[in-house]
């Protein structure tokens, strides 16, 4: 599994001021390494209803 996240595509999308955290629940809050902490699929009903 890619953990690779395009910082210019990212920027530009609807999801630019979310933290990494708020979509994927079990990351980490440290800056180090936190995306290794994410193991789990985003549930993205959290802030989409219809999804």
């Amino acid at each position: 599994v890619s953990l690779f996240v395009d910082e210019a595509a990212y920027a530009a999308s609807n999801h630019n001021g979310t933290a990494c955290a708020q979509c994927h629940a079990d990351a980490t809050t440290s800056l180090e390494r936190a995306c290794a902490t994410i193991s789990a699929p985003v549930d993205c009903s959290i802030c989409h209803a219809d999804v």
